[in-house]
């Protein structure tokens, strides 16, 4: 609920600054306008004739308000509006008006001031030169085309930095979107997931498209670069370009029984767009003319789908649900613009297309969310690999009777400790005492349950610093880093003795011997401390069991 608050508090402020800061007639500063429809030279006899008419008697002048409702002038190819400046009002010096494809000529008596040639809709800020007493102020509007209503909208006289400020205060809504479009391609170009790798790329496209036609319609942009004939071509061209763009996501997103009707009605805006283009080449103005037949077309299209893009939401299309608010976002605005140009609803030039930018928050935010998604995602798959992996490892590595080690991990295990060069390694083997006879005399069932009541006898003698084998049948192996060989022995004891102390099988002693045998340093090889280990063990056996036998020369029998 807070969030449509805080929306409606911020389009609410939107058109309560633009309405208010629209631009008005300065009247103290200029006498009344009036206005002829019509070529001089064919009415008056003489193409100069108009400098010295006095229009207030003339009845092919007529009186209006620029800050009333916009006049009806007529669809003659030219238009002349005029007016007296007063010398006491000399600073209200700057004249402010906006037209729409019109070529514009401006004097003041008879000395003209400014000359523009324009296509399309055009702000047009001209610095009036110093004079003395009252002065005529004369605007010629001439349609590029004929039949073309002449449209001039805010027409006023004021100081030059307050018509500044109105000037390019028309270029807010691009300078509020250009940065949130470019923000909206950098972020597209970082979160660049393979599965919406085509989506990307295509909305890339578009948000480029928006940012370069906002660029092209900006004050700014002509007042830094000028040629505001190519500027005014160039985001005509972009404006066809946008559906286009627009309905390619779509097509892309929808299903292929849904997408095709799109793929059409894209078909359609290019044939529109390839018929103004080919105008425009043969001089018949078809880029401003295919504007209407655009927003007819639109009209359709954009409603059209929208109404697939929601039936693509109800059968769960992640992707139509992330783009629906910000793909009818732009159409609606788009629309809005197009139409509110074409039947003029107010005196202002108002425009929405650019904020359409900041509906694609919207698809951002599902965007992140689904990023991060996916980043859980794969972090909890990767750790769900490496715990199946180290279970693997450890299933493969671990004897299932007796839960110690097996001898393919012993032998890994034993080459990574011989690696660390500087470090005292010992090792310790022993087998259980005449096992064969219990097995024999007891059965199988009873020589492993032998096995697992040894090991944990066993366990509870050695720390966390040994490493405890089962080389097989009933030897096994105790790995002893870091302590020296008599404290190998000395561990060896205590196993000796815990194990015939406990009562692991009670119609019988069992015991054990063993052999103990230390890493020489580098120039020792596993396999000759293997060798000395197991040549302890044999030693303790035939020394009569239940002894410890420590490695030659060094070693003693206990």
């Amino acid at each position: 609920m807070k969030k449509g608050y805080f929306s409606v508090i911020f389009f609410l402020l939107f058109f309560c600054t633009f309405f208010c800061a629209a631009p008005r007639a300065d009247a103290a500063s200029i006498d009344s306008w009036f206005y002829h429809a019509g070529d001089f030279s064919l009415s008056k006899g003489g193409a100069d004739s108009w400098q010295s008419d006095d229009v207030r008697e003339d009845a092919d002048w007529h009186p209006f308000q620029p800050e009333e409702e916009p006049e009806d002038f007529g669809n003659a190819k030219d238009l002349w509006l005029t007016a007296f400046v007063r010398e006491d009002n000399i600073s209200a010096d700057t004249l402010l008006f906006h037209t729409e494809g019109q070529t514009v000529q401006v004097w003041l008596g008879d000395q003209q001031i400014y000359s523009y040639m324009s296509m399309g809709q055009q702000w047009h800020l001209v610095r009036l030169p110093e004079f003395h007493g009252l002065t005529r102020l004369t605007i010629h509007l001439s349609s590029t085309w004929a039949q073309q209503p002449h449209k001039i909208v805010s027409l006023s006289i004021g100081r030059e930095i307050e018509q500044a400020e109105k000037y390019y205060l028309f270029d807010l809504p691009y300078v509020m979107t250009v940065p949130a479009a470019l923000v909206t391609i950098v972020i597209l170009l970082v979160f660049n997931q393979k599965a919406w790798r085509r989506i990307y790329r295509q909305l890339i496209a578009l948000h480029s498209i928006l940012t370069i036609w906002m660029l092209c319609a900006m004050n700014l942009t002509e007042l830094f670069i000028g040629h505001g004939l190519v500027l005014w071509t160039l985001s005509t061209i972009l404006l066809y370009l946008i559906p286009i763009c627009a309905l390619a996501v779509i097509e892309t997103i929808l299903e292929p029984e849904l997408s095709r009707d799109i793929r059409y009605l894209r078909w359609a805006f290019l044939g529109i767009f390839a018929v103004a283009v080919g105008m425009e080449f043969l001089g018949q103005h078809g880029l401003q003319r295919g504007k209407v037949l655009l927003d007819i077309l639109l009209s359709i299209g954009g409603l059209w789908s929208i109404i697939w893009m929601g039936a693509s939401v109800k059968r769960g299309n992640i992707y139509s649900k992330a783009l629906i608010v910000p793909m009818t976002t732009l159409f609606l605005f788009y629309l809005f613009d197009g139409w509110y140009y074409l039947l003029r609803f107010s005196d202002y030039p108002l425009i929405l297309t650019p904020f359409s930018v900041y509906a694609f928050v919207f698809f951002l935010f599902i965007l992140l969310r689904q990023q991060i998604f996916w980043s859980h995602k794969l972090e909890s798959e990767a750790v769900g690999l490496e715990f199946e992996a180290a279970q693997a490892v450890e299933r493969a590595e671990v004897d299932p009777l007796t839960n110690c080690l097996n001898r393919a991990a012993f032998e890994r295990m034993l080459q990574e400790y011989l690696q660390r060069r500087d470090r005292q390694i010992c090792l310790i083997m022993f087998d259980i005492d005449h096992f064969k006879s219990v097995n024999d005399t007891f059965g199988h069932d009873t020589g492993d349950k032998v096995l697992v009541k040894l090991t944990r006898v066993v366990r509870r003698v050695l720390d966390r610093r040994t490493k405890f084998f089962r080389w097989g049948g009933e030897e096994f192996v105790v790995l002893c880093p870091e302590i020296s060989l008599s404290e190998a022995a000395e561990l060896a004891l205590r196993i000796c003795h815990t194990v015939a102390a406990s009562m692991i099988l009670p119609q019988r002693q069992i015991t054990v011997s063993l052999g103990v045998a230390r890493w020489h340093g580098p120039m020792d090889k596993a396999d000759e401390l293997f060798q000395r280990m197991d040549q302890a063990l044999y030693r303790a056996k035939e020394g009569g069991r239940n002894r410890v036998a420590v490695e030659m020369p060094q070693g003693i029998d206990r």
